[in-house]
């Protein structure tokens, strides 16, 4: 079983990280870029390494992979409010996987409750917005990602059912009903077989965070072995009062 693991922590990781998107589209100085980047991919930047985290971890009868990036962290407001070309809360109301280039994405319809920035946006929309990552399922996640079956089964076979959730620094993709206060940029023509509109989040997971039980505050939750959310100190948060002040620029 460990040697098993070994291996399928090897082959997540360099896929992971061969696969993920880096920069966006007219970047500013202060987002990283790659030379040639892909037409309007989704807004990144990312978090700095955790090392407590575990590259692959199984609970109940779940499998989740996250890699580690090394790029710029946009971890404060200030930094997330000067990059969002639109700022907007909502609820996820779909969320579906989309393979592209060996690398699994999720596409979720996230339906807007509040405008922040981004006038052409309307409470009420539905929007579409990609992120890294996925949920899949390990027959889905080998074929799509074109990763050779035995690098997961070296001891014991892998069912093709066997759930698999891929996130990145211990963040996951949106889940349906979730609530959250999103910070994006135009990532339409990332995703080669979505015709429509597409918003990506920038720094990949850090301009997104979720509402709290307050009904006012939003918060960014702590790196994690698995999609369950927590927070706790370190967690950033942005106040009713910041998110009001992002409407008041804009008037």
């Amino acid at each position: 079983m460990k040697k098993r693991t070994c291996i399928l922590i090897i082959a997540a990781m360099l896929v992971m990280s061969a696969c993920s998107p880096q920069g966006i589209a007219s970047a500013p100085e202060s987002a990283p870029t790659v030379a040639e980047p892909a037409e309007n991919p989704p807004a990144v930047s990312g978090n700095s390494p955790q090392s407590s985290l575990a590259p692959v971890f199984d609970e109940d009868n779940v499998r989740y992979m996250s890699s580690l990036s090394d790029k710029i962290s946009l971890d404060t407001f200030d930094k997330l409010n000067s990059v969002a070309e639109y700022v907007v809360t909502g609820i996820c109301v779909s969320c579906r996987p989309v393979f592209q280039n060996d690398t699994l994405y999720t596409l979720s319809g996230v339906k807007i409750d509040r405008v922040y920035r981004g006038e052409e946006l309307s409470p009420g929309e539905t929007i579409l917005v990609v992120e890294m990552g996925g949920r899949t399922t390990h027959g889905e996640y080998v074929k799509n990602c074109h990763i050779e079956k035995k690098a997961f089964e070296t001891v014991d076979p892998v069912p093709d059912d066997y759930k698999i959730v891929v996130g990145m620094d211990g963040f996951f993709p949106l889940k349906e009903k979730e609530r959250v206060l999103l910070f994006l940029a135009d990532s339409t023509g990332f995703l080669k077989s979505v015709k429509e509109r597409v918003f990506g989040i920038w720094g990949d997971y850090d301009g997104k965070l979720y509402l709290q039980p307050d009904g006012e505050t939003y918060a960014r939750p702590l790196p994690a072995n698995t999609d369950k959310l927590r927070f706790g100190e370190g967690t950033l948060t942005i106040t009713a009062g910041e998110l009001k002040e992002i409407a008041r620029r804009n008037d």
